[in-house]
């Protein structure tokens, strides 16, 4: 068992409240999760630190990390098949 950070799980629900997590079949969320967190921690380090401080993410940087996340996802094969 290894717990999320304040960080990790801030990104998760802010997947799935805003959508990106619509498009992706239930078989590749796991896969999703585990790369886009290895991602976000590499590409995103500032907002990573401010979110595991507990801090919210101003209006620039959630549109950034939403960006971000549509980008990852289409770009690395998780949306569903027509």
């Amino acid at each position: 068992y290894s717990p999320l950070s304040g960080a990790q799980e801030y990104n998760l629900l802010f997947a799935a409240n805003n959508g990106v997590l619509d498009e992706i079949p239930v078989g590749k969320i796991a896969r999703f999760k585990e790369e886009w967190l290895a991602q976000f921690g590499t590409a995103m380090p500032e907002l990573e630190a401010k979110l595991n401080r507990g801090d919210k993410p101003s209006d620039d940087e959630a549109a950034k990390l939403l960006g971000a996340m549509q980008q990852f996802r289409d770009n690395n094969n998780y949306r569903q098949e027509a």
